[in-house]
Parts: structure tokens; sequence; C-alpha cells
């Protein structure tokens, strides 16, 4: 189903900054002015910065397991859908080959068929939560502990994949239906199988937990739909937060993709790697130095290591990349040799390849380097970017990020380049020059972006869209407007569809923000918080709408509301830090803008914020400790280096 996620920053939505009265006197007014300085541009920085699908919990619903499950849709003969049964009449041998594959039984009524969990009064404990599988009136039944944390029995409806592992979900209340976090280990025995299992094994994952079985972000409609059923509809509705979703066909079947095939590999083992590449050169002891048939003499577990997913399921990673464990320590990123010899160390690994291909493949250059070094170097990184941009060999996964990493350095100067990129056949690329773009002038904006509004591709439309909505139409040309409006209808439609994630509710928020609709973004954002209680950048972008307002006594009310739930957040604490400022509370907001340093000490931008704040309290010798430990992260940081020069200087 879902697995934790770690945030990811997004883009900013544009702010409006109300002056600050009331400046303080004395010898540091100028320190203090520059700290207010820096609290009116911070909406620039934090106010619009999640955009991320961060789970949080969800208020409490009670189980209704008599509610039944949601009726298919009856295949319709259309335009749009056939069904699996029209592709046999020309695809016998696809349609043969497909049933019976994981895709044929991705999703299944529960049945004695198709269950293949121990129901025998089986019982699975986890922290202090026993579970017990069993069966009743001729149902497949698990007692376990419900939104309330009480145990309560649940039908199981419907069997969800086969293997290497089966989850089981049941039904609630508003049409939802909840993946149950035991699963069922379908490998044999000899291999540690046949066995129930948890999916956080490490974590206690009780009902307070956001990532509890009966919270949103196990919610089958919302996480796992789309993928595993075929002409699937949603069917969200944002008033009643209830669905009812319908498919056509329960399982993968083939207009979920539309490229019929087994699932099978066209070759076993090296041999599908020698269809392309000379067996005599690659699956030779000479190349790979190990021994025949083991595992290090497989193409695949050198260039696409496994990982697993959900506790047991290995997936080879579809990299095809060199193994560089001289990179290991430096970018700590993991290599294939030291994953299989797990005892030894990245150093021993990159001796080994010595000896064995000499040095010269240490000095390739890799992709990893740039990309690490645009994430902690700044502008000394920039020249390394750009050209890591402009190559076309690289992958456009691999461009697209260095895009995100210069949006940072963004200046008149990369103007050029960035349009070029917004050229690119990849849409990757193309969203990610978009965001480039997105912090420069309006008329540079239009210019750049118009032509996008009719991309082939939607996700480049509507990001177009997004980044031009604040433009006022007498900026945009009469034949553009139209493929404006089409294209931000596009993006609400889609805000729309998935209003059941609370993030799409930021982004809606931070849409209207953007346009200047304080009283809609506010709403947008209070979903969000009603959505998930404990989502931190629906808190942060609140408080800031209301700052925008003038109301900064309600944006601290739900900040400090945001920190009863999350008192670790820095985010919040630093937005509080601010906010403090601007009420001229300097005792305070050092004390919150200390806290969001301490708590976030990778943020180079509150490190900098606090610095300021004690250099304008008279702390010099605290703001320099400050300073300089942050340069050590980050030591190209321009705002860290013109704060260390001038407090020196002083």
């Amino acid at each position: 189903m879902t697995r934790r996620k770690t945030p990811k920053p997004a883009k900013p939505a544009a702010r409006i900054v109300p002056e600050i009265t009331a400046p303080p006197t004395g010898k540091n007014k100028r320190n203090w002015v520059l700290l207010l300085s820096i609290v009116m541009l911070a909406g620039l920085v934090i106010g619009g910065v999640y955009f991320t699908r961060m789970p949080a919990p969800v208020a409490v619903i009670s189980p209704a397991p008599s509610e039944g499950k949601p009726e298919p849709a009856m295949p319709v003969v259309t335009k749009d859908f056939v069904g699996a049964a029209a592709c046999k009449q020309c695809h016998q041998a696809e349609f043969k080959a497909w049933q019976g594959s994981d895709h044929d039984l991705a999703m299944q009524e529960a049945n004695a068929q198709t269950v293949l969990g121990d129901f025998n009064n089986a019982k699975f404990k986890h922290a202090d939560v026993e579970s017990t599988f069993f069966k009743r009136d001729g149902k497949f039944m698990v007692r376990t502990d419900g939104p309330d944390g009480q145990l309560n029995d649940y039908p199981i409806t419907y069997a969800f994949g086969v293997k290497p592992l089966q989850q089981y979900l049941i039904a609630f209340p508003g049409g939802r239906y909840q993946a149950l976090s035991i699963a069922w280990d379908s490998r044999p025995k000899a291999e540690g199988g046949q066995r129930w299992f948890h999916l956080y094994p490490k974590d206690k994952m009780d009902h307070t937990d956001q990532l509890h079985w009966t919270k949103r972000y196990q919610n089958w409609n919302m996480e796992c739909a789309e993928c595993h059923s075929t002409n699937l509809k949603k069917g969200y509705d944002a008033v009643t937060d209830s669905y009812k979703t319908t498919f056509n066909e329960i399982n993968v079947a083939c207009e979920t993709c539309h490229e019929p095939h087994s699932l099978k590999l066209r070759a076993e083992g090296n041999a599908l790697c020698t269809r392309c590449h000379n067996a005599a050169t690659f699956d030779a002891g000479e190349h790979h130095f190990h021994k025949p048939d083991s595992k290090g003499a497989q193409c695949m577990d050198c260039h696409a290591p496994e990982q697993n997913y959900m506790v047991n399921d290995g997936r080879h990673d579809h990299s095809f990349r060199l193994p560089r464990p001289d990179l290991s320590r430096s970018l700590g990123s993991p290599n294939a040799c030291t994953q299989c010899h797990e005892k030894q160390k990245p150093e021993w690994a990159a001796s080994a390849m010595d000896k064995w291909y000499g040095k010269s493949w240490r000095d390739r250059p890799h992709y990893g380097t740039v990309l690490q070094a645009g994430a902690t170097q700044g502008l000394k990184a920039l020249p390394k970017l750009l050209e890591l941009i402009q190559d076309s060999a690289s992958p456009a996964i691999v461009r697209a990020t260095a895009l995100t990493l210069v949006a940072p350095l963004m200046g008149p100067e990369l103007l050029a380049m960035a349009r070029q990129q917004l050229k690119d056949t990849d849409p990757s690329v193309r969203i990610a020059a978009l965001g480039l773009i997105e912090s420069v002038d309006a008329v540079n904006r239009v210019l750049a972006a118009t032509p996008l509004l009719t991309d082939p591709v939607r996700g480049v439309r509507i990001e177009a869209a997004r980044i031009l909505a604040d433009v006022p139409d007498s900026q945009i040309t009469s034949g553009r407007l139209d493929a404006r409006k089409s294209a931000m209808t596009e993006y609400l439609d889609y805000l729309k569809l998935n209003a059941d994630w609370p993030a799409e509710n930021v982004n809606l928020g931070n849409l209207y923000l953007r346009q200047h609709s304080l009283d809609a973004a506010i709403t947008a954002y209070q979903r969000a918080i009603a959505l998930a209680p404990r989502f931190v950048g629906a808190y942060v972008n609140l408080a800031d709408a209301y700052r925008q307002q003038g109301r900064d006594g309600e944006g601290e009310k739900q900040l400090r509301q945001g920190l009863s739930l999350s008192p670790d957040a820095a985010d919040l604490h630093h937005a509080l830090g601010l906010l403090l400022v601007r009420k001229t509370d300097k005792t305070a907001a050092l004390q919150e803008l200390a806290v969001a340093a301490k708590l976030m000490p990778d943020n180079a931008r509150y490190a900098y914020v606090y610095a300021i704040g004690l250099n304008s309290a008279g702390k010099q010798r605290e703001a320099l400790a400050v300073l300089k430990a942050a340069n050590v992260r980050q030591p190209y940081n321009l705002d860290i280096l013109s704060a260390l020069i001038s407090m020196q200087r002083e």
C-alpha cells in the first residue's frame, strides 16, 4: 500500500507582505530591521512549500462491514473501453498468457479459491495487539484493533495481490476500503513464507498512528485502486468525504497498459542481457570475477540490484548502472557490492575493483556527484549542474533533478538556458524548466510559458497554467487566454479529483493564494487540516494567509495548534518565530527561531535567520557560532557567507 514518505520541497506561491509597524529602537535597530526584512520575505521561502503527500492521521471512522462492496460498473463497449474479452478476439495468445498472471490476479473477491492466508484461528501479535484470523458463516474474518483501538471483528471483502505477499481489504463506511497492515507471506515455507507479518515491523503502529490500517493513507480508493483495477472511476465526493468507486474490471486488464504480454522475460538470467551485449565479453569471469552461476555472476545483481519493498517483496530497481563503491562514502549511496557482501566496507569493494579493472573506472563522471554538490554546495555547483542539464546523454529524470537544484540560484543570466529546456523532448524536463522560470518577472514568464499551455502532455499544461495564475489577462495575448483558461480548468479538475488527498487541498490553497483569493485559500488550508490534523505545511500556509489579511493573531493560534500536535516540527517553530518578530517580541521570537535551527540543522535558511536575530539582540559571538556551524554544513551558501563577512567586519 504505502510507505512513510519524506516531504519533498515544492515551489512557493506568490506572496504579498504587509508593512510592519512599530520597529524597535536602540543600538541594534539596524540588525532588528534586517530581521524584520527577512520576515517580510519569509513568505517567499516557507509560505508555500508544502505540495507533498505527507502522511497524517484523520478523524475516527466506525467500521460498518455490512455496507457491502462497491458494485462494478457494467462493462460497456465504447470507444474509450471495450474490455479484455474484446481484446481476446484478435489477441488470443496474449489473452491466454495474461490469464492467471499477477496482473490478472491483482485484486479478487475473497473466497476459498483466492484467499491464501491461514484463517484457521491463526493468531499474530504486533506490539500490544494480538489479531486473530478465522472463518465465520463462510466468510474470512479478522479480529484486530479498529479506529478506536478496540478489538473488533471484520469480514475480508477482497484479496489484494498474490505473491510474494497478499493483503486484504475491509469495507468501511462511505464506500471506503481499508488495507490491513498485516499481510500473508505467500512464499514457500523454505523461503521464510507461509506466515503472517506486519508491513511496518519496527513501528508500534497503534490506532493513533498516521499509517494505521484504518487511516486515510491505507485507503484503497485513494492509494491503490487506480493501478490495481481497470477503467476505474474514483468517485470521491469532497462534501461528504465519501466514495462511489466503480471499475469495469476488478484486475489489471489489457486496457490498463494498452503493450499486452505474459509478464515473462524473453530469456532467463544473463541470457536476457546477452541478447544485446556480447556474452563472450560480459558473461565471463574476466568481466564479473565471480564463480559461474553465483549471485555475483548475474548481470542484474550487479547492475540493477534488488531492493525489498513491503518487507519481503524483492524487486530489481531498473537502474542498470555501473557499481560505484568509491562514491558510497561521499554520497551516502548504496552499492551492489556491499549490499551482497554485508560485512565488508565500500573501500574493500573499491579496492577489489581496482585489482580487476585498474583505477581508471574511478575517473568516469557520475551524475550523483554533481547532484550531491548541487544539494550542498550552492553557487559553486552551478557550472556542473548546467553542464549536466544540457547533456542529452544523461537520463531525463537526472536532468530534471538538476533543474530543480538550480531553481534557488535562478537569475536573469540563466533565463536563456531555462527557455531552451522548455523545448526538451521529455515532459519531466519541461515541467522542471517551468519551475525554474516561476521566480522571474511576469513578462518573461509569459513569453516562456504560454506556448506550453497547449503542450501535448497534461502535466506540462497544468504546470504552465499554475505559474501563470497570477498574471493579469491584460498581459497575455488574446490567442493564449483561452489556452490558459483551458489548462487552468484541467488543473482544477485534477485537484478536485484528488480532493481526498490533504496535500492537494494545500495545492489548491496555494493556487488561490497566488491569485490573491485569500478567503478561498484559507478554506482550502482548513480542509487540509481537517483531513490531516498533523499536516505541518497546511498550518504554515494557513498562518501566512492570515498574515496577508493582517490577522496575525489568528495565524499564531493556528501555529500553536499545530505545535500542540507536532511539537518537533521545525517549520512550525520557524514560522511562529517570524510571526513573533512581526509582533516585536524579541525574546520569544529568538526562542522559537533557536528551536527551529536546532531541530533542522541542515536548513541553512533557518540558521541564517536565527543568527541575524541573535546579532540584533547583541549576541554577536553566538550569532557567529551559528553561522560558522552552518557554513561547515553548506560552505557555499551566499546568505551564510554574506552574513559572516558582515558580522566579522563589524
